[in-house]
């Protein structure tokens, strides 16, 4: 559950500050207090940071906590004092929250005052002064200038604060400070992550300067950050969103096809999210993709499933993929197989490589069953048709194609298709139902089973097992009974169904045009407790 209210905290007292362990080579820089709605408690969680790494580890300590249910906590305050102001909504929350008022009838909640948990918050250094005098006057050089001198402070805190201050006010006459700090604190021997971050915000906020502006060039100077940072997500944040306000997108362009994995992917990102990506783009996000780093192969999969305009340019990188790529590789092809199936060239490739499929390894097999099974949102490719029919005619009977064919909308090709599933259906043991079932529930509406399936599959949907009765409903659901006895036994076993279940049923029965099974049918839901569930338009629909 997300905090309601958060609050950081300098310092808080000796007593809780003896229960924050932070890992080995890195010290506790602050604590934030957290109002927990959902669970009832207010906590505090050391931040745990090094010179090496933007970001935080946080340890979890439970300030306040109740067992009733309707103590529930939305914010937490501090007062001059140091105490800490926690305020409690109670039950009144029962809108979207119905636990919220079962403690009680009436459930009060209040305002409570916790003193020892917190030392004395001293005042923030000037920058207190800084930001107080700024929104007075935003101009005044004096103070700016000395947020400036601050940039160099030994203090980390100080200098987050100084930044903090620029960004916030996006100050253009900070910029030679803010790369002086940039250099020194990201690439210098007085290495610290946190404040490279927000420097690069700031410059980012400020407005980046390309090479063609004169002095130093800003991109260069963010994209070398990524590279002495490789690993640390915050800085690579920064530095994206930084690329992402710069105007010059064409040094961007040029970082995809850096030799730093890292400063690609960033460069793909910040493109991606400008909307800025050109189709000759194509092939640098396509080798991204192949570089062997996961992190980065995700971000170009990603980008590429958002541009089927660049399937002609990135289809031999794709076969190639398919064909000699790792099995980890081949599997993240099926979602932009099935995002770009209606490009000519994927839908070529594919309609290949199902025409060889029973040739294939079992990774290639799969992924093109995962491509047709996150394809069931559109129309079938005409060009798809033929060599999948031919495919579900060859596989064995437990084929994981069986699966994805049930819910294909196979449209004007349900013939061609329903041929081969009748192979399938006719070449399985009548008397093991599950593997024919598989296949039938796949069949077009208003297809027919012989006579002996049909009795099978009715035995089944009354007294089967559970998932093979699920089956058996399924296909019931396409097929139309033309066995009078099969018919007559599933009409007097009506009221054995559940309510999810009779509406499948009636859909075999009934899609006929048999008279006297639609009265023996009317006549037996007269009696069925089950009938109450029915859709009454579509069942008189139906007959």
């Amino acid at each position: 559950a997300a905090p309601a209210g958060l609050l950081y905290l300098n310092t808080i007292s000796q007593r809780l500050a003896a229960q924050a362990h932070p890992p080995a080579g890195k010290a506790v820089s602050g604590y934030l207090a957290a109002a927990q709605f959902n669970l009832h408690k207010v906590s505090v969680h050391p931040l745990s940071t090094s010179p090496d790494s933007a970001g935080y580890d946080s340890a979890s300590i439970d300030l306040v906590a109740s067992p009733r249910i309707d103590f529930h906590p939305v914010d937490v305050l501090l007062d001059r004092d140091g105490a800490l102001i926690i305020v409690d909504t109670g039950g009144w929350y029962d809108l979207c929250c119905p636990s919220s008022g079962t403690d009680q009838r009436v459930a009060l909640g209040g305002i409570y005052r916790l003193r020892g948990a917190t030392m004395s918050q001293a005042e923030s250094h000037s920058t207190d002064a800084w930001a107080r005098t700024l929104i007075a006057d935003p101009n005044r050089e004096d103070v700016w200038q000395q947020i400036h001198d601050s940039l160099k402070s030994d203090s980390v805190d100080v200098r987050l604060s100084a930044l903090n201050l620029i960004s916030l006010y996006r100050h253009p006459g900070s910029r030679d400070a803010v790369r002086e700090c940039l250099d020194r604190y990201a690439f210098g021997r007085d290495r610290d992550a946190r404040t490279a971050r927000l420097a690069a915000e700031c410059l980012g906020r400020i407005g980046l300067q390309g090479p063609s502006a004169g002095g130093t060039d800003d991109y260069r100077e963010l994209l070398r950050l990524i590279d002495a940072y490789p690993s640390d997500r915050s800085i690579q944040h920064a530095v994206i969103l930084a690329l992402m306000a710069g105007d010059q997108l064409d040094i961007v362009r040029a970082g995809l096809d850096q030799a730093s994995i890292p400063v690609r992917s960033a460069c793909g990102i910040a493109l991606d999210q400008r909307q800025a990506l050109r189709e000759e783009d194509a092939q640098a996000i396509c080798r991204l993709a192949s570089s062997g780093d996961s992190r980065a192969a995700n971000v170009a999969m990603d980008i590429l499933q958002r541009h089927p305009q660049w399937a002609d340019r990135a289809a031999p990188w794709l076969e190639d993929r398919f064909l000699h790529g790792s099995d980890s590789e081949i599997e993240t092809l099926a979602p932009i197989l099935a995002r770009w199936s209606g490009q000519t060239s994927v839908q070529l490739l594919v309609q290949k490589w199902l025409g060889q499929a029973t040739s294939l390894g079992a990774i290639q097999q799969q992924c093109l069953v995962q491509t047709l099974g996150s394809s069931t949102d559109r129309p079938l490719p005409k060009s798809w048709a033929e060599p999948l029919a031919r495919w579900i005619g060859e596989v064995d009977s437990d084929h994981p194609l069986a699966e994805v064919v049930a819910r294909l909308p196979l449209g004007e090709y349900g013939a061609m298709i329903a041929e081969s599933l009748q192979q399938q259906i006719a070449k399985s043991d009548a008397s093991v139902p599950r593997g024919w079932l598989v296949w039938s529930r796949g069949l077009p509406a208003g297809s027919t089973l012989p006579a002996d399936r049909e009795r099978v599959l009715v035995a089944q949907c009354l007294d089967g097992p559970s998932e093979v009765r699920k089956l058996a409903l399924g296909t019931l659901q396409r097929i139309e009974l033309t066995d009078r006895s099969a018919a007559s036994e599933l009409i007097r076993g009506l009221d054995r169904l559940g309510p999810l279940e009779l509406p499948q049923a009636l859909d075999g029965l009934l899609r006929g045009n048999d008279s006297a099974i639609d009265a023996e049918v009317l006549e037996k839901l007269a009696t069925t407790d089950g009938v109450k569930s029915l859709n009454i338009d579509r069942t008189i629909g139906l007959l």
